[in-house]
């Protein structure tokens, strides 16, 4: 798509949980800007806000806990340099001050996901400095 679209280049941000796909996005064409998206108990919740468990089963559950731990200390440690990504992709509950300049002083843009109300909004914009990606016009 961006071989045929080249605008793309200028405008647009490949995004993913997945650090496997952004390596070898950025290795089949690596001027095309990607970042890394990430939450908190990504393995083991469904989403935040309702707190489901993914798994039904104890023993996977648990198991989902511990690679919740490895993919945080990866993320945060490792994975977004060896990916070579422009930025990152972080839940809007996860944000702080000192987190967003962790990764600024690591030369990463931090992007906010997915504020949905206004005052959400205002708040990242106004104090946190961050762009977003939202699901609403308000």
């Amino acid at each position: 798509m961006f071989s045929k679209h080249r605008e793309l280049y200028q405008q647009a941000v490949v995004a993913s949980f997945f650090p496997s796909f952004i390596y070898q996005l950025r290795r089949v064409d690596p001027a095309i800007v990607t970042a890394l998206t990430f939450r908190p108990h990504f393995m083991t919740l469904t989403d935040i806000p309702n707190g489901k468990p993914r798994h039904d089963s104890w023993w996977r559950h648990q198991v989902a806990r511990i690679g919740d731990v490895v993919l945080e200390w990866s993320f945060h440690n490792l994975v977004w340099y060896l990916t070579g990504s422009s930025a990152v992709l972080i839940h809007k509950d996860y944000l702080s001050g000192e987190y967003v300049r962790m990764w600024r002083n690591r030369g990463l843009h931090v992007i906010a996901w997915t504020p949905n109300h206004r005052l959400e909004k205002e708040y990242l914009r106004k104090v946190l400095n961050v762009t977003s990606i939202t699901d609403t016009l308000v």
